[in-house]
This record gives C-alpha cells, sequence and structure tokens, in this order.
C-alpha cells in the first residue's frame, strides 16, 4: 500500500512538473487559445439561452411592475380629482352663502324674515330646513333675486320645493317688462306666459315679473322672454320664459314668507 501511494505521488509530481516546464517555456499557449476558440461559442450560446430562457420572467416582472404604477398614478389621480371638485362645491357654497347672508340682511330690514335652506335632494326638490326652522307650506323659494317656486309639504326639518315649471305649481300672474299681463303656469319641462293679447307685442328678452296676488308680492323677478309662440285662429299668444338662476346647479337656497 506504501508503494501504492508513493507511485500516485510520484506521477502526480512529474505531471505538475511537466504542466510547469510547458508553461514555463510557452506551450500551453496554443493550447488554451484551441480551447478558448472551441469552448467560446459553447460559452455565448448558453448565455443567450439562459436570457432568453429568463426573458418571460423578465418581461412578466416588467408589465407587472408597470400596471403597478398606472395604478398608482389613476389612484392618486382620481384621489386629486375628487379634492378639487370638493373644493369647487365648497367655495361656490362659500359664494352663494355669502350672497344670502348680504341679502338676508337687506330683507330683514324690511321686516321680512329670510330663512337659509340648504338643499337636500334634486330628484325629487326638497331643503333641509322645516316647521321647527320657521317654513311653511306656501313660503316662497328665491334663488338669488328670482323667484323659481313656493314651499310644498314640510316636516320639522325638511321641506318639499314645487318648483314653478312643475306642473303642479300653482299659477302666478306676472307681467311683461312692456306692461303686458298674463299668467305664468309649468307645463313639467318650462315656464309659459299663458293669457297674452295677439295684438300686443311681446319681445324677446322682456324681464317677466310677478303682478301681485295673495302669497305672492308685486315685482318679483321671474325670468326673460325666450320664444314668443302664435296660435293660428287664436285671439291669445303664449311666451316661453327662461330662468338665469336654476334650483339644480345651486347648493342653498332663501325661503321667504
Amino acid at each position: 500500500m506504501f508503494n501504492t501511494l508513493n507511485k500516485k505521488l510520484l506521477i502526480q509530481g512529474i505531471v505538475i512538473l511537466l504542466f510547469g516546464i510547458t508553461e514555463f517555456l510557452g506551450l500551453m499557449t496554443p493550447v488554451r487559445g484551441i480551447g478558448e476558440r472551441l469552448f467560446s461559442p459553447l460559452l455565448g450560446f448558453s448565455t443567450q439561452l439562459i436570457e432568453i430562457t429568463l426573458m418571460p420572467y423578465h418581461l412578466v416582472k416588467k408589465n407587472m411592475l408597470g400596471y403597478q404604477y398606472i395604478r398608482d398614478l389613476e389612484l392618486k389621480y382620481s384621489q386629486a380629482a375628487a379634492e378639487s371638485a370638493e373644493l369647487a362645491n365648497l367655495r361656490a357654497e362659500n359664494a352663494e352663502l355669502r350672497a344670502l347672508i348680504e341679502k338676508k340682511d337687506s330683507f330683514q330690514s324690511l321686516n321680512n324674515q329670510v330663512i337659509i335652506a340648504p338643499i337636500v335632494s334634486y330628484g325629487q326638490p326638497f331643503i333641509g330646513k322645516g316647521q321647527e326652522d320657521g317654513v311653511n307650506e306656501g313660503n316662497l323659494i328665491l334663488l338669488g333675486d328670482t323667484f323659481i317656486g313656493r314651499v310644498g309639504k314640510t316636516s320639522a326639518h325638511q321641506a318639499e320645493v314645487i318648483l314653478l315649471q312643475q306642473a303642479s305649481s300653482q299659477p302666478v300672474l306676472a307681467k311683461t317688462e312692456s306692461g303686458v299681463s298674463g299668467v305664468i303656469v309649468g307645463d313639467g319641462k318650462q315656464l309659459v306666459l299663458k293669457e297674452l293679447p295677439t295684438d300686443t307685442e311681446i319681445k324677446t328678452g322682456e324681464k317677466i315679473s310677478s303682478e301681485g296676488q295673495p302669497g305672492v308680492p308685486k315685482g318679483m323677478f321671474i325670468g326673460t322672454v325666450k320664444e314668443v309662440q302664435k296660435q293660428a285662429n287664436s285671439s291669445m299668444q303664449t311666451a316661453i320664459i327662461t330662468q338665469v338662476a336654476s334650483f339644480y346647479e345651486s347648493h342653498i337656497v332663501e325661503v321667504k314668507e
């Protein structure tokens, strides 16, 4: 066994010595060149194969990161848009409130009670003030300087609003800027000034105001003439009235006795 071990060590020593001599003499350089030429294409191919194999993984990872980035951007945009809309609504409400407070002071100087009420429903018009706040059925609803409706049924803290254009609204005696009298009624969609004699001239753009009747004082601005309609073989004509102020575009209204 000892001789076998010595032989292995001797062989290993001889091999190392031979490699050392060949390296010293420069004989290994051609061998390494041949090896590089043989194995370099294989190494390059292996590298490309690994890259191709890993390409789907990198694409999926890149797409997932891009999708998450887009989702984050969409979320931030939605939050910013919501905050911007809320801020715009608050600014509009504050502007309306300031204007109404100023008007309330002028109304109170005339000993007329004016209640500022928030709109709580548009589908079925309702305001957030009721009997306990001093709002009663038949009170007038104003928006700015415009008479837009009356209070309907009331509860403790809410009240129905019957807009002038609603078919259930009570007729209002009105007069044009040029002095022609008629009756304002609603057809469910718009205001119509009826009972206008055909021999009177009604101009587009004329202002329409209340003529005065129980519950509706004289001189309340209602709207302007949008269109005049004449019917053949009729002694009367009608006018379509448009209101600049809209209940559906506001946040607060005034309630006046």
